[in-house]
């Protein structure tokens, strides 16, 4: 499977195998779909952040992941890019690359406008709009 998928998708998807319906307030999804060879529940992006918490080392942070992209904004105001079809460990970040300028801007207005509010259903919608550039939909179960 090369679908994105997060920890939290574990819980609709035991609801649903449970007959059961998933609270509206629930950011994960059922993996059923994705399982079942269809994909109404893929996602295109993953955002992820990290919140101010003193007992932690390190800046709080939003990121965007998608299949090829880590793109992530430090409250520092420091930003990361890595292309993890050319560099999987994300040892070099092409934040201050020209050739990456285009997808910078994309990802830094999708993430912006996705943490505004992001709960539940609007973090659904945000990680299912369309794909940035360069980036492609798997549609591989």
């Amino acid at each position: 499977m090369t679908e994105l998928v997060l920890s939290n998708d574990l819980a609709p998807t035991f609801v649903q195998i449970a007959g059961g319906t998933t609270p509206s307030f629930v950011d994960g999804r059922s993996l059923l779909p994705v399982w079942r060879g269809n994909n109404p529940t893929s996602r295109t992006a993953i955002m992820n952040e990290r919140p101010l918490d003193d007992s932690k080392p390190g800046p709080p942070y939003h990121a965007l992941i998608t299949q090829q992209y880590t793109y992530v904004e430090f409250d520092t105001g420091e930003m990361e890019l890595y292309d993890r079809t050319r560099d999987p460990y994300g040892l070099q970040s092409k934040h201050n690359d020209v050739d990456y300028a285009e997808t910078m801007a994309a990802f830094s207005l999708r993430l912006r406008a996705a943490v505004e509010g992001c709960e539940a259903e609007t973090c659904r919608t945000a990680e299912n709009a369309p794909p940035l550039p360069g980036q492609t939909l798997s549609t591989t179960p």
